[in-house]
C-alpha cells in the first residue's frame, strides 16, 4: 500500500507541471544581458530581434541607463525618421490569459511632435486602428510648450470595435522622473478581450494599479483587435519612435507569461483539501 505522502505527490505532480510551465517560468524574457547580447553591439540579430525600419546601427545595446541588470537596449532617433525594432514571440499562447510586462525610459524629446515612443503587441507594423493588436502603450507630448510633459496612454477598441480609442494613464513625471523608467505589466483574457489588470510602477509612484481607469474608459477595457479572431491577432512585439520625433528611447526588462486558468487553481486547492482530510483520517485511527 501506498504511503499517505507518496498519495499525495503523485496527486499534486501534474497540477504543479501545469503551475511551473504557466506562472513560474516566462514564455520569453530578456534583460538584454550577456551573452546572448553584448554591450555595443547592434540588436538586429540577435535573439530574434529585428530591424522593421530605419537604420540598425541607432539600435544598440547599451550599459548607459539599465532598468535592472547591466545592460539595456537603447534606441537613438536624432533624425527625425522612425527607428522601430521587432520580434515575434510565437511561444505565447494567445489563445489562453497572458501578461506582457517591459520597462521603458525617454529623454531628449522632441517637443510637441507627438507619439514619441511607442511599443505595440500585434501586427508587424505601427498602424493602430487598421490592424488588430493586443495592446499599443506610448509616450505622447503633443504640446509644443518647451516642457517635457508627455503622458501615457494605451489603446482600447472604440465603441463601434472598428477603430481604437486611446486612454490616458496620467503625465509621465506622475511616476518617474524624465530619462527614469516607468514599467508596465500588462495582463489579457483573449478569451473576453479585455485587459484584466495594467499596473504601472515608477521611481516617483511606486505601483500603481491602472485597471479600473482602463476597464471604464473606452470600450470597458477592450484590447484593440478590431473584432478579430485572438487565434488571428499577431505576435509580432515593436519598439519604436515616430516618423517626426527625435529622442533617446531606452528598454528593459521584457516578459511574455502564460496566466494559469482559475481551473488550475481550484484544482491545486481542492487536492491540498483532500490530502488533509485523509490525513486528519488517518491521525484518529
Amino acid at each position: 500500500m501506498l504511503h499517505f505522502n507518496q498519495v499525495l505527490r503523485r496527486a499534486l505532480l501534474p497540477v504543479l507541471t501545469v503551475l511551473a510551465g504557466s506562472s513560474v517560468y516566462a514564455q520569453y524574457a530578456t534583460g538584454f544581458e550577456t551573452p546572448t547580447f553584448t554591450a555595443g553591439s547592434t540588436i538586429s540579430g540577435l535573439d530574434g530581434w529585428a530591424t522593421s525600419f530605419g537604420v540598425a546601427g541607432t539600435k544598440l545595446v547599451s550599459t548607459a541607463n539599465p532598468y535592472s541588470g547591466s545592460q539595456h537596449l537603447r534606441l537613438t532617433d536624432s533624425t527625425t525618421g522612425a527607428e522601430s525594432i521587432i520580434k515575434n514571440v510565437g511561444a505565447i499562447n494567445v489563445t489562453q490569459p497572458f501578461t506582457v510586462s517591459f520597462a521603458f525610459a525617454v529623454s531628449n524629446v522632441s517637443d510637441g511632435t507627438g507619439a514619441q515612443a511607442q511599443i505595440l503587441f500585434g501586427t508587424a507594423n505601427s498602424t493602430v486602428g487598421s490592424n488588430p493588436y493586443w495592446f499599443n502603450v506610448f509616450y505622447d507630448d503633443s504640446s509644443a510648450d518647451t516642457l517635457a510633459n508627455g503622458s501615457l496612454f494605451i489603446g482600447t477598441n472604440s465603441a463601434s470595435g472598428l477603430s481604437v480609442s486611446n486612454i490616458n494613464l496620467g503625465a509621465f513625471t506622475t511616476y518617474a522622473p524624465i530619462g527614469s523608467y516607468v514599467s508596465f505589466s500588462i495582463t489579457i483574457d483573449p478569451t473576453t478581450f479585455k485587459y484584466t489588470s495594467v499596473t504601472i510602477t515608477g521611481a516617483t509612484s511606486g505601483l500603481v494599479d491602472k485597471t479600473s481607469v482602463v476597464q471604464t474608459g473606452g470600450s470597458l477595457g477592450t484590447v484593440p483587435h478590431l473584432s478579430t479572431a485572438a487565434s488571428s491577432v499577431p505576435t509580432d512585439f515593436t519598439v519604436l519612435t515616430g516618423g517626426s520625433d527625435t529622442l533617446t528611447l531606452d528598454f528593459d526588462a521584457v516578459s511574455f507569461s502564460q496566466v494559469p486558468e482559475p481551473s488550475t487553481y481550484a484544482a491545486l486547492a481542492g487536492i491540498v483539501s483532500l490530502g488533509f482530510v485523509i490525513r486528519r483520517r488517518r491521525c484518529r485511527r
